[in-house]
């Protein structure tokens, strides 16, 4: 059996036939024409299995007799050789005799025999190379990236065009159940219950053993659709969703507020347009509520913070004033809002220091709660400001600058340990895309900038979706823009790395199968709770929830 160890690699058509220029004729000096007596040509039917067409035609000068086939994987003959009757003709007709159970990876001698004029005599030698199983593709986004603990994915081999249901997949010691198999495509589960580690994969099909090095990874942790929140779509829009929304998350619940609808569901204005409710998550009954404040307030991309039974927007487009012809008008927010959860009423409080900031990025770090950067709505220039607040004084503390160049609106923070954390990956003319990743130490009040990956690990890309548990980052989902005919599209990014910072290493963790853009609601422990964005802006917009756990 053949090992083999080219993954993603455009197969090489093995099969060939090749005609021989001599004439193995040991034992007679006399020639039959090859216009009748020849091996025409050799045909692949099944796996290792060939049709051979040939010619023979009695001739004016001499009858044929004792009339054979021969094949080998000998070119002389002496060994490995299978010798069979075949048919004549008084005329020019071609015949065919079907050969199975070849092995696997061979080259093939074949050959006619017969007696003419009394004397033994030989076609000119036909050549043939059988298959050999090998593992085109593996897994959703390749076998380099891994396999996640319980999915169905697949596995695509060479064998194009064969039928059946004997195939194997195995991942080291570990039998995966074969779903659906043609050949060419084997669908398999990955058991739930097998260690992450490296493995090797191995297929066996029709016989023949296809084996990887040491390569294939069992990904830690695991991803699951979950219920999703129940939101009013348009069913006469071929898209239509919430998105821009904010998420925050309280030690039991999580909370998804504000948003707007793209081709909203069919109501009067302008419910049509924005939601009235914000939504509440329990990680118990995994229920999402709506809940409806007395005087709603609306808004896009809210920065949100829990505290005190509350929730506080500290950033965020929000309404005007609602035109009937125009629809709702938006603004900066300038002043902090604050929605008590206990009897639903939105407040307005204290001036925001940032005032003109549109899309500011936060972190909450030791009860307070860190904002910053963004672009100036005036100027469409970007800040470096950034600012801290304490909810339980009610005070804001300016910090240092923040060092970065080019960021990106849609930046992304987050904390790890006694440290919190600023990436990027993009600029905004989605033709040149840089990436940073810069280090804030609270107690220093200063920033250092952190290497960062190759870029085939860790792509460029907006709006990523970075966590952290038990002192480790992980960079989940992002979107990557990319130039197309008049202009650009969007595509997902599932980079799912985790990344430590004490060490500064890398490692792939399991993917969603699905590429969407996410947002944490929820977090508890090591489990975390995600609920699909937009993709661009109008480009792709889901509903659909997610839950990763971390081991």
């Amino acid at each position: 059996m053949k090992i083999c160890n080219i993954l993603f690699l455009i197969p090489i058509i093995l099969f060939s036939c090749k005609k021989s220029d001599s004439v193995n004729n040991p034992q007679g000096s006399t020639v039959i024409p090859d216009a009748n007596f020849q091996i025409s040509k050799v045909v692949k039917t099944e796996l290792n299995e060939v049709d051979i067409s040939y010619i023979i035609t009695e001739t004016s000068t001499g009858d044929f007799s004792n009339i054979y086939f021969e094949w080998s994987t000998d070119p002389d003959f002496k060994i490995n050789s299978t010798i069979v009757p075949l048919t004549a003709s008084t005329i020019m007709q071609t015949f065919i005799y079907h050969v199975g159970n070849l092995r696997e990876f061979t080259r093939y001698y074949g050959r006619l025999s017969a007696t003419y004029r009394n004397v033994k005599s030989f076609s000119s030698i036909k050549e043939w190379v059988t298959d050999s199983l090998m593992i085109i593709r593996a897994g959703e986004l390749g076998i380099s990236r891994g396999f996640n603990k319980g999915d169905t994915t697949f596995v695509h081999t060479n064998l194009m065009g064969i039928s059946g249901t004997n195939s194997k997949v195995f991942i080291g010691s570990f039998e995966c159940p074969v779903v659906t198999d043609n050949g060419s495509g084997i669908t398999f589960s990955v058991p739930a219950l097998i260690p992450a580690g490296k493995y090797p994969f191995r297929v066996l099909s029709h016989g023949m053993d296809a084996l990887t090095s040491d390569s294939a990874e069992v990904l830690r942790g695991r991803w699951q659709l979950i219920p999703s929140p129940d939101i009013p779509l348009n069913p006469f829009g071929s898209s239509s969703g919430l998105m821009f929304f904010g998420t925050c998350n309280s030690p039991q619940k999580g909370y998804i507020v504000g948003g707007i609808y793209f081709n909203g569901p069919p109501v009067p204005p302008p419910h049509q347009d924005v939601p009235e409710y914000f939504i509440e998550f329990d990680p118990v009954s995994q229920n999402w509520t709506k809940k409806y404040p007395a005087s709603p307030r609306y808004f896009m991309n809210p920065v949100c913070h829990y505290y005190n039974n509350s929730i506080y927007v500290i950033g965020a487009t929000h309404e005007s004033i609602y035109d009937p012809n125009i629809g709702t008008r938006y603004r900066i927010l300038r002043k902090m809002m604050r929605l008590d959860l206990a009897t639903l009423n939105w407040s307005e409080m204290n001036d925001l220091p940032y005032n003109n900031s549109r899309s500011p990025v936060s972190f909450e770090y030791n009860n307070e709660w860190y904002v910053g950067m963004g672009s100036d709505s005036l100027t469409g220039l970007f800040s470096n400001k950034f600012w801290k607040y304490n909810p339980s004084t009610n005070l804001w503390t300016q910090l240092a600058d923040f060092p970065g160049n080019n960021q990106h609106v849609y930046s992304t923070c987050f904390t790890v340990g006694q440290n919190a954390y600023v990436f990027y990956g993009a600029i905004p003319n989605g033709i040149d895309f840089n990436r940073e990743l810069w280090e804030y130490n609270p107690s220093l009040n200063s920033w250092t900038q952190v290497n960062l990956p190759p870029a085939a690990a860790l792509p460029p890309g907006e709006k990523y979706q970075i966590i952290s548990y038990n002192g480790k980052a992980y960079f989940l989902t992002a979107q990557v823009k990319a130039p197309a005919v008049g202009g650009f599209i969007y595509q997902p990014v599932r980079t799912c790395l985790e990344w430590e910072p004490l060490t500064g290493v890398y490692k792939q963790v399991s993917f969603p199968i699905e590429g969407n853009v996410i947002r944490n609601v929820f977090k508890q422990g090591n489990r975390f709770y995600f609920q699909s964005d937009a993709l661009g802006y109008y480009q792709k917009i889901p509903n659909k929830s997610y839950q990763f756990t971390i081991e």
